[in-house]
């Protein structure tokens, strides 16, 4: 977490999101310092922040739940050096992570921030409109943006398209799994998904 006592405002880090990325970008332009813990909610924030503090303006990322999660993946299997021959033995391998890390243990996929940050934090970033969106917080709170280039995904060993983890058998089990959280944050079925699965109702969620 990052506070701007100069500038009046906290920036709430959810991994995955570039957090590490805005953390600096508020550091090195804007007077934050670290507070707390690296990915500590905004609920605990106000719970030990001063009255001042507490009426600073609040920022957090997103970025679309079934890309966080193959972001996870993907880290973990460069971490144990591990390759597959094909994208079918990919999305295998994928699926059985998929269903031990957020089917099989309940307790595990739980996000702190969907209940304690998300719906309190007045300014959100996408990580798929990064710098749109970052332009835009920093002028609703009179900060001039510095010259930033368009972020760059630096997962290597992802696959470009993430959509491409989940194999077309599968998917209904992670829409399943991460629908609800998808509505609340407002991102869409992807559009690749949603010819196939016949599913309109996606259309009703504003993605980004």
């Amino acid at each position: 977490m990052i506070i701007s006592n100069e500038h009046k405002f906290v920036f709430i880090q959810v991994p995955n999101t570039a957090s590490s990325f805005l953390a600096r970008l508020f550091e090195n332009e804007f007077a934050g310092k670290p507070i707390m813990t690296k990915h500590a909610t905004y609920a605990e924030f106000l719970e030990a922040a001063t009255s001042e503090q507490a009426s600073y303006r609040s920022i957090i990322g997103k970025r679309h739940p079934l890309d966080m999660v193959t972001t996870r993946y993907a880290r973990r299997i460069k971490r144990a050096g591990v390759t597959h021959a094909s994208l079918e033995d990919t999305q295998a391998d994928f699926e059985r992570w998929f269903r031990e890390k957020f089917i099989a243990d309940e307790l595990r996929r739980l996000n702190p921030h969907i209940k304690n940050s998300y719906p309190i934090v007045e300014h959100v970033i996408s990580q798929e409109h990064l710098v749109e969106d970052l332009n835009l917080v920093l002028e609703k709170l009179g900060l001039e943006a510095p010259d930033i280039k368009p972020w760059q995904r630096r997962t290597k060993g992802k696959l470009h398209d993430y959509t491409q983890y989940y194999s077309a058998s599968f998917i209904p089990h992670a829409l399943e799994k991460f629908r609800h959280e998808m509505d609340l944050l407002g991102y869409e079925v992807p559009a690749i998904w949603r010819a196939a699965l016949g599913d309109r109702d996606g259309e009703s969620a504003r993605e980004g």
